[in-house]
């Protein structure tokens, strides 16, 4: 995903700027069309990444509440849920 937002970002003609100010400019021409293309991947990947988060927080709920087995106490750090032995 970075990758592609970087792209997007530097086919649109624009820096990045990284934390510390560091600024790359753009090593590519500008090119509005395949950077809408990145722009439209990169939000399509988020989208994914979302979903995919959220199955896996229901799954976890569900093994807790519903199957009440203890899949999600082994996820979590050590004293978040008391570990029957």
């Amino acid at each position: 995903m970075p990758c592609v937002a970087i792209a997007g970002a530097w086919l649109g003609g624009h820096p990045v700027e990284l934390l510390g100010g560091l600024n790359f400019a753009s090593p590519v021409a500008t090119d509005t069309g395949l950077a809408g293309l990145m722009v439209t991947i990169h939000t399509k990947m988020g989208n994914v990444i979302l979903w995919i988060a959220a199955i896996h927080a229901s799954g976890a709920a569900y093994h807790h509440l519903v199957l009440k087995d203890q899949v999600l106490a082994s996820m979590l750090p050590p004293g978040i849920f008391s570990r029957k032995t």
